[in-house]
């Protein structure tokens, strides 16, 4: 049964992989590998180095040591089965942390101890990502037109994001299960798989503030591996622009960087979206010799 599944996730991913190069179409990757050559995998280094410190920065919010059979390794790997489920099914990042507490509970780890981690570390990954879009609202002041809406609307994006930390860390204190519970006996809702684990629910809140007031610095270091990992991803900038064009121009585009990650949470927005393309002919122009089209190329690749 478990070689069944497996096989048909397999399957499902490989079918999930076709499609994709189906849709984006094999004459323009291939034309993207072209021009970037054999350097094309080292378009790849900046991520996973993006990936290694929020693994680093997820290890610090166990307040436990892990079981033998969880080594960094594993860790790793983990994450990554997890942000690959948030990024292909649209579970509002719900799906991925309830896969990683699976796959932790799986090697030994209680399930108590791994959703206090998950939780812990998600907070940390959300406020370290606020203050990357704080400095994109910055960075992209610089670069916009005063009056532009994108330039606003970038701020206003800041602002909201600031707001949804100070939320969720006040929910935390308040104890997000036990007000989900209290929630369902206000709206006089009757569900066995919550009543019957109230008491359990309520110890988990408690273990997540503790860990807060009890291990603060492991907290504020989690936060500074995930800020790290963001601005790591944007050292891709630094090593396109060198492959593409023979130039460190990482200064120049590192603004164009911030800005999108301030337009990321609202891609649909009509202002974020002119920003994205004004960035990418910015970046065309910041980097002389490289194309846009090229700069295109260095994205699919990565993809």
């Amino acid at each position: 049964m478990k070689l069944a599944l497996r096989l048909i996730i397999a399957g499902a991913g490989l079918a999930l992989f076709a499609w994709f190069v189906h849709r984006t179409g094999v004459d323009t990757i291939s034309r993207a590998f072209a021009t970037l050559g054999w350097s094309a995998p080292l378009i790849l280094l900046p991520y996973a180095l993006v990936y290694f410190l929020d693994t680093v920065g997820w290890r610090l919010s166990f307040g436990c040591a892990l079981p033998k059979a969880i080594s960094f390794g594993t860790l790793f790997r983990i994450r990554w089965a997890g942000e690959a489920l948030n990024n292909v099914v649209p579970s509002a990042y719900l799906g991925g942390e309830a896969m990683k507490v699976y796959l932790l509970h799986k090697r030994g780890l209680p399930v108590a101890d791994g959703t206090t981690s998950v939780t812990i570390g998600k907070t940390a990954q959300v406020l370290a990502e606020v203050i990357f879009i704080a400095f994109g609202a910055v960075a992209g002041s610089s670069i916009l037109p005063a009056g532009s809406p994108a330039r606003a609307g970038m701020f206003a994006i800041a602002g909201a994001a600031t707001a949804l930390v100070g939320m969720l860390f006040w929910l935390q204190h308040r104890g997000i299960f036990s007000a989900f519970l209290a929630l369902t006996e206000r709206l006089r809702l009757r569900i066995h798989a919550l009543t019957s684990r109230a008491e359990s629910l309520r110890q988990l809140d408690r273990r997540i503030f503790d860990f807060y007031r009890e291990d603060r610095r492991r907290f504020l270091s989690g936060v500074t591996l995930y800020l790290a990992g963001w601005i790591s991803d944007s050292m891709e900038i630094l090593l396109v622009s060198h492959l593409l064009a023979g130039k460190w121009c990482y200064f120049s585009l590192l603004p164009l960087r911030f800005a999108g990650g301030a337009c990321g949470s609202l891609r649909d927005h009509p202002p974020c979206a002119r920003a994205h393309v004004r960035a990418n002919r910015r970046c065309a122009s910041l980097c002389r010799g490289t194309s846009a089209a090229r700069l295109r190329a260095a994205r699919y690749a990565r993809s």
